[in-house]
């Protein structure tokens, strides 16, 4: 289609074509600034300004190969100029070339080290590079020649929480915040800061600057926020954020506010609306489609409010009822279905299944930290006594370096949707996952779940410790070191075999559950959580015992006798 306002620059002067490019650049009309620039290479081939100015353009239409080729053009006619190097490590760093972005930007130091791109440039190719110290020293220098830059405060702060330096991230933070108060991604860096310390209350208060992001800010909701209001007959809309797993974890928050007398729409991710809408009593579901677009018409509602504020405006985190877990059930006629192909499958004696998700969303920004490769998993497979089943449906098995042995299953290319992932993960003794919606999805359904943590978790899993009261049967496998997955595989084929052992010896699955509360838990809130386990399975004695086991821990004996006692006479021998 013929674009009626491109330009005609045929009598133009050097000087007013790069005026012209420069002007139709700032105003983002990227297509007509490189054609300036470009009838001003061909006017002054020997200048290397036009060629900058030309590649800088080209960068912004994403002809990344042509711009790098035009500024090595450029080097050869100027080889002094310092923002040639800098716009060569600039384009390194969106080619995911962090090495050369580093060369780059060193050389273009050796010319002068005041410029504080060249510095922040070098300090994000080291943070690519996993080289936190000589990042930090750069981020400091942007800070020394232009302290007002934000984004080397957010990458300074960054680099240090990869470190587990708290301390310097909070003087960070507070000197960064002093500055700049109302910077909406400081203040949400803030909130991460005081989730990863367990202040969930000041967090989620701190994390409500989230909405006031680029980009994030919703004009048709915004007039209509409920902060607090009675719900008692109205019509509340709530929306779904961020990723599937967000959205798995955050409406457990709902059926406590259906409870109140109030009407709710949900707008969930396509992928896990019908296990949403089976699940939880809602009035009506919407799908979010492209670019977090609702489907179809939402209709009348009262008040609005995103799904992850809920707990910010009822103060209720974790003191909701201890029976929520499990607070999604798979179908039952899938979880029959797939009972039948992994039982069909299984390649060992012992019908022990073991569910493998390895990777993530790759658009994840934090993916290469919190994903692993499926090679890692080797040491794992080497257990053939157990029968692997890889889970995930868009992860592609090919390509990897080994053959997969003949105890590994791949089921991905038979899962339909997350109706079928929630039915698979049922018919587990034990889900191992990294970080990723997998893992959310067999911690709501009270499933034994193992989540491989990298050096630096996310926030809601805090820092340490093998437990969360996001989900009392999961256990938290955590890196030792940054990068390293080796002493993780070690661990879970440690919990592993002692898993099998309690299988082999007829021990439920809720008993193994609790045997890892005892280990974890030493709090009456565990107490009350597995209190709610306790009304499910009241007549195993195994169970009835471990829970009396965790009162004695907590001395308080006489809960615990009471245990003891039922125990023996549910089973005297």
């Amino acid at each position: 289609m013929p674009n009626n306002d491109a330009v005609d620059c045929p009598n133009f002067e050097y000087d007013e074509l790069i005026a012209q490019g420069l002007d139709h650049y700032r105003k983002a009309r990227y297509r007509d600034s490189a054609t300036l620039f470009s009838s001003a290479v061909l006017l002054q081939p020997q200048s290397a300004n036009a060629k900058i100015y030309l590649a800088g353009t080209l960068k912004e239409l994403s002809r990344f190969q042509e711009a790098i080729d035009l500024l090595k053009n450029a080097l050869r006619l100027d080889p002094t100029n310092q923002d040639i190097y800098i716009n060569l490590s600039g384009l390194a760093l969106d080619q995911f070339d962090p090495r050369s972005a580093a060369d780059y930007a060193n050389k273009a130091n050796a010319l002068g080290p005041e410029s504080w791109v060249a510095w922040y440039n070098h300090g994000l190719a080291m943070m690519r590079l996993d080289e936190f110290e000589s990042a930090i020293v750069s981020f400091k220098n942007v800070q020394r020649f232009n302290l007002g830059f934000v984004d080397a405060c957010l990458q300074l702060i960054e680099v240090h929480s990869q470190l587990r330096q708290f301390r310097e991230v909070g003087i960070e933070l507070n000197n960064a915040i002093s500055r700049a108060p109302n910077h909406a991604e400081l203040r949400v860096a803030h909130a991460v800061y005081q989730f990863r310390l367990g202040d969930w209350t000041a967090g989620f208060n701190e994390f409500e600057w989230r909405h006031k992001m680029l980009g994030a800010a919703n004009p048709q909701f915004d007039s209509r926020r409920w902060s607090g209001q009675d719900l008692t007959h109205k019509m509340l809309l709530v929306t779904c954020e961020q990723g599937i797993g967000d959205t798995l974890q955050f409406v457990r928050f709902i059926p406590a506010l259906r409870r109140q007398g109030t009407s709710i729409k949900l707008v969930v991710q396509p992928e896990i609306a019908s296990l949403i809408e089976r699940n939880i009593q809602l009035d009506r579901v919407l799908t979010r489609g492209a670019e977090g677009v609702v489907d179809g018409e939402i209709g009348p509602f009262d008040f609005h409010i995103p799904m992850m504020s809920i707990p910010n405006i009822t103060g209720n985190i974790f003191d909701t009822d201890p029976s929520i877990t499990p607070y999604l059930t798979p179908d039952q006629h899938r979880t029959d279905f797939w009972r039948q192909q992994v039982n069909d499958k299984c390649q060992t004696k012992r019908q022990f299944r073991v569910g493998i998700a390895w990777s993530g969303n790759p658009r994840h920004p934090n993916d290469r930290r919190r994903s692993m490769t499926l090679e890692a998993f080797g040491p794992l497979f080497e257990n053939r006594d157990v029968t692997f089943y890889l889970l995930q449906p868009t992860a592609s098995i090919e390509g990897h370096k080994f053959d997969l042995p003949q105890h590994v299953i791949d089921l991905g290319p038979s899962i339909r949707d997350f109706d079928d992932t929630a039915a698979i993960i049922c018919n587990m003794e034990v889900i191992v996952s990294v970080d990723t919606s997998v893992a959310h999805m067999a911690g709501a359904l009270g499933a034994n779940v193992w989540t491989l943590l990298p050096y630096l978790p996310d926030w809601r899993w805090a820092l340490d410790g093998e437990d969360t009261p996001w989900y009392p049967t999961m256990r938290l496998i955590r890196q030792s070191a940054s990068g390293g997955w080796s002493h993780v595989i070690e661990n879970v084929a440690r919990f592993l075999a002692k898993e099998i052992a309690m299988f082999d010896a007829g021990v439920p699955v809720k008993v193994r559950q609790l045997d890892h509360l005892l280990a974890a838990y030493e709090n009456d809130s565990a107490l009350t959580i597995v209190g709610g386990l306790l009304t499910q399975f009241n007549q195993d004695p195994r169970l009835v015992k471990t829970l009396a086991k965790m009162f004695t821990k907590n001395n308080q004996p006489a809960q615990a006798k009471a245990l003891f006692d039922l125990s023996d006479s549910i089973d005297p021998s």
